[in-house]
């Protein structure tokens, strides 16, 4: 190797390692200037141990909700990425990103008592319903004997001048029968979440989704930043 190869190779090194170490403050920081704010349909919890949790892709936002809905509920998180992207992004490695062809470390971080995520639809979707998810996430499942939590999300723009974001945990699936019926019911399971989640959005636009709670409060509107001008005419 070149010294000037030596030297870039260092640099990259330095540079990633200090992203990493600026990244949880990052990610909290994008979601709370970014979104207007972050809600939680309760019941929400998931079962000690390993747990594979499998979410709609719908959105750019969604491996950072599932970050933040993780940091909340006091587990550690491993995603499992596209390869090319991990590559990429090699940074998300600090975070417990792992490529989607490292399966034999999944199996070991589910064995020990880690929340594996997994986007069975292989790629960011258009929102609406999920359909033609792959079998990845219960091929892990029966083989670490871990339970399934599925996980809806949903952003969008509502009342606020930025977009709002709703999570939905359902309760956890061991799936029994082959591999494709049980793809076909995680499938049923995550639409019926999601439908969940549009029933909640349709009250008042200006007010919480009920039955939630907010993980986090983000950006204010233009009209709630100048409510003390409204209060000098009522005064």
């Amino acid at each position: 190797m070149s010294y000037a190869k030596h030297l870039r190779t260092l640099l990259a090194r330095e540079v990633e390692a200090a992203i990493a170490r600026t990244l949880p403050w990052l990610i909290r920081r994008s979601l709370a200037t970014k979104l207007h704010a972050v809600y939680l349909a309760q019941p929400a919890q998931l079962p000690p141990g390993g747990v594979v949790l499998v979410a709609n892709h719908h959105s750019w936002w969604d491996g950072y909700l599932v970050w933040l809905l993780l940091q909340c509920l006091g587990r550690k998180l491993t995603v499992m990425m596209d390869r090319e992207q991990l590559k990429r992004f090699r940074f998300f490695r600090h975070l417990g990103a792992i490529a989607h062809t490292e399966v034999r470390l999944a199996l070991r971080r589910l064995v020990g008592g880690e929340v594996v995520l997994i986007f069975p639809e292989a790629a960011l979707r258009p929102a609406g319903w999920v359909e033609n998810l792959q079998p990845g996430a219960v091929f892990l499942a029966e083989r670490a004997k871990a339970p399934i939590v599925p996980l809806a999300i949903r952003v969008l723009m509502r009342g606020a001048e930025h977009p709002e974001a709703l999570l939905r945990l359902g309760e956890p699936l061991l799936l029994a029968g082959d591999r494709e019926a049980s793809t076909l019911r995680l499938s049923e399971t995550l639409n019926t979440l999601l439908a969940d989640l549009e029933a909640r959005l349709k009250g008042d636009p200006e007010q919480p989704p009920p039955g939630c709670d907010r993980l986090l409060g983000g950006a204010r509107s233009t009209h709630n930043k100048m409510a003390w001008v409204e209060r000098l005419w009522t005064r």
